[in-house]
């Protein structure tokens, strides 16, 4: 009934307690990330939209111009967002996950809460972790900088074929 995926973020959301995630999940109160990220995108485009009859309805001014054509230059952002991710990509969420991990036991530690024995060797992973994962965000640096050197070199090739 449920995505692997929307199991676990309501783990998250509920502390890993099992109890409260099943009944949250059956409670159907809740909203994914990708669920607000479509929210998001339809009141930015109704917005635009009304915005859109307001220029229409009074008389189009050189402004009313420029800011109905600033969702045009966010399209390419998001469909930026919209690619596959990267290996490195994946391997920065694994890491990151598990370093979300470790705070939340090192949270419960802090509050002298119950913590399992076998979490506890995690901890001591910390430090590794972070070193891997500031390596494999070096590496997500450069491939976003060889995938705007693409781009840029692809509008200069199109650029000389129309010149031509």
């Amino acid at each position: 009934q449920f995505s692997p995926d929307l199991v676990c973020e309501a783990l998250i959301q509920k502390d890993e307690d099992v109890s409260a995630t099943v009944e949250f999940l059956l409670s159907a109160n809740f909203e994914t990330k990708a669920t607000k990220k479509k929210k998001k995108k339809q009141e930015a485009a109704q917005g635009a939209a009304a915005e859109d009859e307001a220029a229409e309805a009074s008389a189009p001014a050189p402004e009313a111009k420029a800011v109905a054509e600033e969702p045009a230059e966010d399209e390419p952002l998001e469909a930026k967002e919209e690619r596959p991710p990267t290996a490195a990509e994946k391997q920065a969420m694994k890491l990151r996950k598990k370093l979300r991990e470790i705070e939340r036991i090192e949270e419960r530690l802090a509050r002298n809460e119950k913590v399992d024995k076998m979490q506890l060797p995690k901890l001591e992973k910390k430090a590794s972790i972070e070193d891997e994962l500031w390596h494999v965000q070096a590496v997500i640096d450069e491939e976003e900088r060889d995938r705007e050197q693409a781009h840029l070199d692809a509008e200069i090739e199109q650029q000389r074929l129309m010149a031509e």
